[in-house]
């Protein structure tokens, strides 16, 4: 077998250097790298370096996010499924969720985590208090918890949207009893950010 000692690879038309090689056999390249062919499994040793991703293409940033709340009561009466007010906002980077209708709809397709958390306003009640994530207006998840002194009911959920005529809202249920929801935005709250594109 033969041995090629070189410290510097360089194309043969500029003498642009293409390839530098230490003293450690650690090789540097300049420029784009094209690799053709398959790799056999059985070459793959040792440990690959760190990538700076700002580099890299076809990575997800869970972009678009989105962090809302309750900033006013929203009124739950009796044995009513009651859609909650989300009229402030924490997060939205690309205005995805909109505070007038309190919906979230994105425009990029794709899988998206949701996350409700909802809280009464009311204490002493025995009742059942529902929290709901819907799509296009119809429950896809679901929370229900036994109610007891301002209590708070939490569902998530993984959605597909279609970013385009998909959107979310949320809402809650009590059994046999009426109240408001809590308009602290630590307990009354959305939030949602994209995990891979469609």
């Amino acid at each position: 077998m033969s041995t090629l000692k070189v410290n510097t690879i360089a194309d043969p038309d500029n003498g642009n250097t293409a390839i530098t090689i230490d003293s450690s056999g650690n090789a540097a390249f300049s420029g784009n790298v094209s690799v053709s062919g398959t790799l056999p499994a059985a070459q793959l040793t040792g440990t690959l370096p760190a990538l700076d991703g700002s580099a890299l293409t076809g990575i997800s940033a869970n972009t678009p996010y989105f962090h809302v709340w309750n900033s006013t009561q929203t009124s739950v009466p009796s044995n009513t499924t009651t859609k909650v007010t989300l009229d402030g906002t924490y997060e939205d980077d690309w205005n995805i969720f909109n505070a007038s209708n309190s919906q979230f709809e994105p425009t990029t397709a794709g899988k998206y985590f949701i996350y409700f958390q909802v809280q009464s306003n009311i204490s002493g009640s025995t009742s059942r208090w529902y929290a709901e994530i819907r799509k296009n207006g119809s429950a896809v998840a679901t929370s229900i918890v036994y109610h007891y002194e301002y209590t708070c009911a939490t569902v998530s959920c993984i959605l597909d949207m279609n970013g385009s005529t998909d959107y979310v809202d949320f809402s809650t249920y009590m059994v046999n009893q009426s109240c408001s929801t809590s308009n602290d935005g630590r307990r009354t709250f959305a939030l949602g950010w994209l995990l891979s594109e469609n």
